[in-house]
Parts: structure tokens; sequence; C-alpha cells
């Protein structure tokens, strides 16, 4: 993918330098130093990752909202931004500010490629010859935070070396692996769409792959009305959005980002346990359309049902994942999560804890 075989002055396999991508701990520091970004640039001249992108075209969509991860000097961001609509990041301000001298208009943004600290979402995540520099418990974290970045249907494309080995090269770390490894690691996740070798400096020394996020919970209630012919509607992607940001507003305190019980602002909440739960929402007293979503790294999708006994039908048939249910002006809030607590909020508070009392037989 890069010219084949080409040394740096020093004579040093360029298989450590292209690209030695800043991601956290293990490069912090190293390209904060104004010369060593300057001789890094240097030494990867006339390197960039345009076959991969030829091939991550095949599979995404012209004007796809995408994330390089590790962009470096900013050599396939430029290729990238060609056919997508591309964001560039990297932990090294110094290669923000160096790529944005350039291009003022580019969408850039200091993030570190474990944790991932953003609201954005994108279609696509992509990074060449970057999360090799982690360990295999941070690839798995960062693997994770990458599924609340992707949108509904999201993909990543992501390159490594080829084999079965760990090295450390001028203070940086360097994981091979193996694809079966690999797959071990994405497995639960997401779906293996491709994933082939190809040569970067020797035959078979690289590969890259094509990852699609798997939603188990979409796919098993899909599955569940059309067994029970219950009637429901996908929310499209810009109505669930605007629907998670007005729940998140009134509900969850702002130092956090997702929606998720353990988020709530306490005061607003009233919550009680009861492993029937998920039946005892059918008689909180609404009989319009409900909207039904899910922890966002679990699923994207958001559906309207007719009522709340349907919800409680499909539940009943499905295996146990945490659900919300509210409604178009987000008035109230119920969840049912994966302790068994029935939690409400907004108009739901009273009647959650009318239910408590009922349970308890008080009056």
């Amino acid at each position: 993918m890069y010219n084949e075989g080409k040394l740096t002055k020093e004579g040093k396999n360029l298989k450590y330098l292209v690209p030695l991508i800043t991601l956290g701990s293990n490069t912090m520091g190293y390209f904060d130093d104004e010369k060593n970004v300057q001789d890094y640039i240097e030494m990867v001249d006339g390197y960039d990752g345009a076959a991969l992108i030829k091939v991550l075209q095949d599979y995404l969509p012209d004007e796809s909202a995408l994330l390089e991860l590790g962009m470096g000097p900013g050599k396939d961001l430029d290729i990238l931004n060609q056919c997508f609509k591309a964001t560039g990041s990297d932990i090294s301000q110094v290669f923000i500010n160096l790529y944005r001298e350039k291009h003022p208009e580019a969408d850039l943004l200091l993030l570190d490629a474990v944790t991932l600290d953003t609201d954005r979402t994108f279609n696509c995540i992509y990074s060449n010859k970057v999360l090799h520099h982690l360990t295999k418990d941070e690839l798995q974290h960062s693997l994770c935070n990458q599924t609340r970045l992707l949108r509904k249907n999201g993909l990543l494309f992501h390159s490594f070396w080829h084999g079965d080995k760990e090295e450390m090269n001028h203070g940086l770390r360097f994981v091979y692996y193996l694809e079966e490894e690999l797959k071990a690691i994405v497995d639960g996740l997401f779906e293996v769409v491709k994933m082939e070798r190809y040569k970067e400096i020797e035959e078979d020394d690289s590969f890259y792959v094509i990852l699609k996020k798997i939603d188990y919970v979409a796919n098993e209630i899909l599955e569940e009305v059309k067994n029970i012919q219950c009637p429901i509607e996908e929310l499209d992607g810009q109505k669930s959005e605007k629907i998670r940001n007005d729940v998140k507003k009134k509900y969850v305190h702002p130092s956090y980002r997702e929606i998720h019980w353990e988020n709530f602002v306490q005061d607003l909440e009233y919550s009680f346990k009861d492993e029937n739960g998920w039946y005892v929402i059918q008689n909180f007293p609404y009989t319009k359309p409900v909207l039904m979503f899910f922890n966002e790294r679990e699923s994207k999708f958001m559906f309207r049902f007719n009522n709340l006994r349907d919800v409680s039908k499909v539940y009943g048939e499905t295996f146990g994942y945490e659900f919300y249910l509210t409604n178009e002006d987000s008035d109230f809030l119920i969840c049912f999560n994966h302790h068994d607590y029935l939690i409400g909020l907004g108009k739901a508070y009273e009647w959650v804890q009318k239910a408590h009392l009922k349970k308890l037989g008080t009056n």
C-alpha cells in the first residue's frame, strides 16, 4: 500500500515509522515535540493509504461521515476528504496545528484513540496502522468505545501488521495480530465484513479488516415482531437523535454524555426492583404510541410501538436487554435495566412510586 522497501535516512526499516501515529500513553509526549514531528513528516514523505481507501470506497457511500484515528501529518485525511466528509483526529496538538495551518477549514479533533471522548457520531471510523500501538486491553477498550461513535449500520476500517509478536521500538509498542486473534477480539461486537492480507514491505506482512457493528437487540426485536405480527416503526436517524438529545437534556446529569440509568439526575428518578417490571409497564396510564430505545453501545435503533402492551408482548418473547421508553415530547422516561429495576422519570416518576407501594401492599 506504500512505496515498497523505502528506508529512512538512517537506514531503518519503514515498518517502524509508517505511521507511528499518536494514540495515548504509549506515544504521549513524543509527538508533542515539534522536532520529532518534523522528522517524522520527512521520513514518511511519499507514503499514504490510497490503496486502502480505494477498498473502503467499495463499502462506504460517498459523502459519508468518517473519523480518522491518528491522522498524523494528514496524508490519508487529504485523500479521504476527496470522497467522504472526513474528520481528522490525533492526540498530538502539534499535528493538529500543522494541518490546520494548511487547511484552516478542516474538521479536526484532539482525541485519544482509546477513550474517544467526543459526542460526535460517524458512518465509519478509519485508521491506517494505528491501533497496533495499543495494548490488547486498550484495543478492546477502543473498539467498545468505537461502537458508541458509530451510527446505525456504521463500519470500521483498520489495518494492522500481520504476525504473532509484540515489539518495542523507539519507545513505541508494536502489537502484531493474526486474523483469528483479531476475530476473537471483535467477536460479539462486530461482524467481519472483509479481512484480507496485503504487502506493505514483504508479502502478506499486513492486513486490513472491515467490521460492521452487530445489533443483537434490534435484530431480535425485528425478528419477533414478524413472528407475532406486531406493528412497529423504525425512526430515522435524525428523528431518533433529536429524541435522544431531548432526553439527555431533561434527565441525564450534564457531566455525562450517554443516556444510561446510572447517569440520571438522582432527584428526578424513582426506582424499585421488580423482575416483572417489563410487564408492569403496560399499566402506565398512557395510551398513545411510545418510543423504545436502548443503551447506545448496544443499539442505535429507536422503534415506535402502538402502545405499551405491545412493548411488553415483544419483550416477553426476546432475550433480556435494557430498554428505555418515552414519547415524542419526552415528558416521561421509563427504564427497565439488567438488574431488574423499574425506573421512572418525568411524568412516570409518580406512577413508578405508586407501583412500588402497590407491590409492597401499601395504599
